[in-house]
Formats: C-alpha cells, structure tokens, sequence
C-alpha cells in the first residue's frame, strides 16, 4: 500500500510538471504573439500615414479612427466583415465606400490588409479605417458592419455597376 501511494503522489508530480511546461509554452506563444500584433499594429499605423499623405496631395483631408476590434461572421450568402471603431461617429451617415486593393500583411502570414474610404456628403473629408483579415473564397469585401463605440451598427455593401 505505502508503494502505491508513493507512486500515485510521483504521477501526480509529473502532471504537474507537465502542467508547467504546457503553461511556460503557452505563455510563450502569447508572448510571441503580441509582440507580432505589435509589429503589424505599427506596420498598418505607417501604412495608414502613407495612404492619408498619398489622398492629401490629392486634395483630400482623410480622417483616421482607431479600430478597437475587427472580425467576420458568415451568413447563408455572404461574409460580413465586422469593424468595431473608436469614435462616436454614426455610420449610417456614411453614403459610399470604397475597399482598396489588398495586400499581404508582412508580419501576419497568411493574412492581407486593406484601406476602407468611408465617404459622408463631405467627399474632400473621408473616414479611414486600416483593416487586417484573412482572405476566404467567400469574403469579396463587399458586406461591412460598422460599430461605434456607442454599440450603434450600420450594414453597408458594396455594389459593382
């Protein structure tokens, strides 16, 4: 009987071991992982700089919001991207947008970035938002859900004539 509790309390010990290392693993992967969020973080803030720059020689005053969270959601006909922002704005005043051409995040495999221009009846005066997704056969880009940061959501969709 001593022999058996001895060797049940020396396989609870490697458990326990085994527990640690999964937990230093782990803490290590989130750790790797915010410190790429980081690099592509200040990777789209320049990206966006360049892009406000690039429309201000062109006579356009783009405005920057913060996106506080990004996601997407699919339904039965399309793929919703989901954009949670930093303002106040209410997006239902938005009347076009337009989606630049994707590329790929260099920090982020497997993942590209876009522009959104969301235009109001101030054309000289667009909203900007930078936005990080993973490309999918079903996401063209078309179907946005804007939240602001009173919770209010505004659905557009982009339509080609």
């Amino acid at each position: 009987a001593v022999v058996s509790t001895q060797s049940t309390g020396m396989a609870s010990k490697k458990k326990a071991t085994y527990k640690e290392v999964d937990a230093q693993k782990e803490k290590e992967l989130d750790e790797e992982q915010k410190r790429v969020d980081g690099l592509a973080t200040e990777w789209m803030k320049t990206m966006i700089t360049q892009e406000i720059e690039r429309l201000k020689n062109q006579g356009v005053n783009a405005i920057p919001i913060t996106v506080n969270n990004t996601s997407t959601t699919n339904d039965r006909k399309a793929t919703i991207n989901r954009i949670e922002c930093d303002t106040a704005f209410d997006f239902q005043k938005v009347q076009e947008l337009m989606v630049s051409e994707p590329i790929p995040c260099p920090q982020k495999e497997n993942y590209s970035y876009v522009h959104v221009l969301l235009f109001t009846s101030q054309p000289t005066m667009p909203i900007i938002i930078p936005y990080l997704y993973i490309p999918q056969p079903r996401n063209n880009l078309t179907d946005w859900l804007f939240i602001n940061k009173k919770q209010e959501r505004s659905h557009h969709k982009v339509t080609f004539k």
